[in-house]
């Protein structure tokens, strides 16, 4: 299409620049306008383009629209409207405008520029052409009803709010019935959703059946890598709760927050906190039950799962803490550092069944310590002529020091008395000399008891704990996170 065809366009066109609709009851006969809501700025401009031969054009063009004060000359008004790849079917298109807030009752002129394919650079297309209201929207001013039988002329089947944008009060958008009540897409959200009230809710959603897998919000990535989020929750308030998740029923297997991740390397749920100070917890876990967990951590049974249920990572502190008492308060009772240093206030014990098979019977066997890090072994070993040379297990070995001293305790097992002692020890064995009362060498078998140092922990002893510092609680903040503002039935 060349420039001098495209140049002698001609443009119909029918616009409706302010859409006023009126609901009134079926035969109330209303004749008074009743507004609906505030009208934005936006309208739909339709036309039809045509080549200089009558034929309408089948494209994609590229638009640009103007508004003038003026028939030829006069003044640009408002904003320059660029639309690029408008589809043209059969001469037809149709498109958003939206020059902002200049509709004042002055009269005004569009002027429209187009590009299609093969033309080397934009045409006006003249004249300029008149802003008027539509017939039918001056005639919905005076209209006595619309009563649901042609709902059809005014609800076209395709609908284009795109950008547009609604301010007012109360509830911004309400929808029920169908299977799912809101859906969204986008290259950035699905669905976002913001409050600026005190208890208010950036997003809310409610699966009230009483049965079912049922989920209030559901949010779902579908990107298959990069940085992407199924749900997102955000509050900035001091007090806030970037995401909630509740369910009121008292019987079924029911979740608050379900998270799940089919990647390989993927994270079901992940908690973030990322404040330089205070006493913060990237997930926090609560149970009043009395027979349930604040955090449960489980590896399935599935594929035959060589997992683990929990597990903790650490860089530089500890890699967990045991408290008794109320988050973020209590007593420190237990706790590993990040080099493998387990230490607590109680004994070390371990418990086991007894009496008959069934009894539901257990006892506390108690766990010996020690003064310094000792590691110890045990074994048999039988005198040969008075003497026997004991090689020391090499796997033992390589977990304590026998360069330094260790300790050899003997057993003599046999049916005569006899003196034993150790006479030479070394970091591979350890000799072993026994001869009977009246001096003769012996041939009695005997047990043994090694104990050495722990490799790496050679000089402690007795080594004073620098126990981790309480943590700060807020005297404001109470036991534990509360809600604040208004909440759901049954949510703290």
């Amino acid at each position: 299409m060349n420039a001098k065809r495209l140049f002698t366009h001609r443009l119909a066109m029918t616009m409706a620049v302010v859409a006023i609709v009126l609901i009134a009851a079926a035969g109330a006969g209303a004749t008074e306008p009743q507004p609906q809501g505030p009208v934005t700025t936006s309208f739909t401009y339709q036309g039809r383009l045509a080549n200089d031969g009558g034929d309408p054009i089948d494209d994609s063009c590229n638009f640009r629209f103007t508004l003038w004060d003026d028939p030829d000359a006069g003044s640009q008004v408002g904003l320059l409207l660029s639309l690029p790849d408008v589809a043209v079917t059969g001469g037809l298109f149709t498109v958003p405008l939206d020059f902002g807030d200049v509709f004042d009752g002055t009269a005004l002129w569009l002027e429209v520029a187009v590009q299609c394919s093969g033309d080397p650079g934009y045409s006006m297309l003249m004249p300029r052409q008149a802003l008027t209201a539509a017939p039918y929207a001056a005639y919905a001013l005076n209209a006595d009803m619309v009563d649901g039988s042609h709902a059809s002329a005014f609800a076209p089947a395709v609908h284009d709010h795109w950008g547009a944008s609604w301010t007012g009060s109360d509830t911004g958008l309400t929808l029920s019935g169908g299977t799912t009540g809101l859906s969204g897409s986008g290259a950035t959200y699905g669905v976002y959703g913001q409050s600026d009230s005190i208890g208010g809710y950036g997003l809310y959603g409610l699966a009230s059946a009483a049965t079912g897998t049922n989920c209030g919000v559901y949010g779902y990535a579908t990107a298959a890598s990069g940085y992407a989020v199924g749900t997102y929750g955000r509050s900035d308030s001091t007090e806030g709760r970037g995401v909630i998740g509740y369910v009121p029923s008292y019987t079924g297997g029911t979740m608050g927050v379900h998270g799940r991740s089919s990647s390989d390397g993927g994270l079901g749920v992940y908690g973030l906190a990322d404040s330089w100070d205070g006493t913060t917890a990237g997930v926090y876990g609560r149970s009043d039950s009395y027979q349930g967990f604040g955090v449960a951590g489980h590896n399935s049974e599935y594929y035959y799962s060589t997992g683990v249920g929990v597990g903790a990572w650490s860089h530089g502190g500890d890699l967990f803490r045991g408290y008794s008492g109320d988050w973020p308060g209590g007593t420190l009772r237990f706790y590993v550092q990040n080099d493998g240093d387990v230490f607590a206030d109680g004994s070390f014990n371990s418990f086991k069944e007894t009496g008959d098979a069934g009894s539901n019977e257990y006892r506390t066997l108690y766990g010996m310590t020690s003064a310094e890090a000792w590691s110890e072994d045990f074994g048999s070993a039988t005198l040969k002529e008075g003497k026997a040379t004991v090689t020391i297990d090499p796997v033992f070995a390589q977990t304590v020091n026998l360069a330094v001293e260790y300790h050899v305790y003997l057993t003599p097992v046999c049916s005569e008395l006899i003196v034993m002692a150790v006479t030479g020890k070394g970091p591979d064995s350890f000799t072993v000399q026994g001869a009977t009362l009246d001096g003769k060498p012996s041939g009695c078998a005997f047990d043994y008891r090694i104990v050495a140092k722990q490799r790496g922990h050679e000089d402690e002893r007795l080594e004073k704990v620098d126990i981790p510092e309480p943590v700060e609680v807020d005297p404001e903040q109470g036991r534990a996170p509360a809600a604040v503002g208004p909440q759901p039935e049954g949510v703290r």
